[in-house]
């Protein structure tokens, strides 16, 4: 995963902090009723972004990946009486697109701010069980190993003569290619599903002891946190 240059304040910051701060923050952000407070907390977002150290043209292109999913929800939302849209219909579609801009950007800030190992290790530190931290961490290996071998075998299609394109055909061996993929990947899993076994594999991969928390964590937590707080309860006075 290609990730920009963040600011080191960030990147230092204890990864299990960050992540159960970010997920409040998420909670906090989705319960948020109003669109004026809705709007003030993704200037928010977005400044804080770019003080992590995010570049904006990195947040343009990662924010236009989740917008054709939000417009396809948005547009019967908005659009359910025919062309007369009433004010109540408007903001109701404006929450639920700025609430699913402002949730992704909490998780770009979340996954882009260090490396991935940090991050899987982050998650397998927290109170979960030891077979689904196990499952993660492996989940996630494999997903490199079937993305790598994708390449690959598309790589080895176009040596061949395959031409990418929007056809008929084109669909029909991308379907062959993918379809391929995961048969295969289901074999090779059972296959070393095996191996993990007769090795000795007891469903838990050991980890390096947690860090501490630190000032640093509890400024970040408390200001994180009693911001979105403030906001909520601006909202209620309005």
């Amino acid at each position: 995963m290609s990730r920009p240059k963040v600011y080191q304040w960030i990147e230092n910051l204890e990864i299990r902090c960050k992540i159960l701060s970010i997920f409040i923050a998420a909670f906090l952000l989705i319960s948020i009723e109003v669109p004026l407070i809705i709007s003030l907390a993704l200037i928010g977002l977005l400044t804080l972004s770019r003080l992590m150290g995010l570049p904006w043209n990195f947040i343009g292109k990662k924010l236009l990946l989740p917008m054709p999913f939000l417009i396809f929800m948005a547009l019967p939302l908005l659009l359910g009486e025919g062309l007369s849209i009433t004010q109540e219909r408007l903001e109701f579609t404006y929450l639920l697109v700025a609430k699913g801009l402002g949730v992704f950007l909490l998780m770009m800030m979340l996954v882009f701010t260090q490396e991935e190992y940090q991050l899987v290790e982050g998650l397998r530190q927290l109170p979960i069980p030891k077979t689904l931290s196990a499952v993660l961490v492996l989940s996630f290996r494999y997903v490199h190993v079937w993305t790598g071998t994708l390449k690959k075998t598309y790589r080895s299609s176009v040596s061949r003569g395959f031409e990418k394109g929007w056809n008929k055909n084109t669909f029909k061996v991308y379907g062959e290619m993918v379809g391929g993929m995961i048969l295969r990947s289901l074999d090779q899993s059972q296959r070393v599903h095996k191996t993990m076994l007769s090795r000795g594999f007891s469903r838990d991969i050991p980890i390096k002891p947690s860090k501490a928390l630190g000032k640093r964590e509890g400024f970040w937590i408390i200001g994180l946190v009693a911001t979105f707080t403030l906001l909520k309860v601006l909202e209620m006075r309005l």
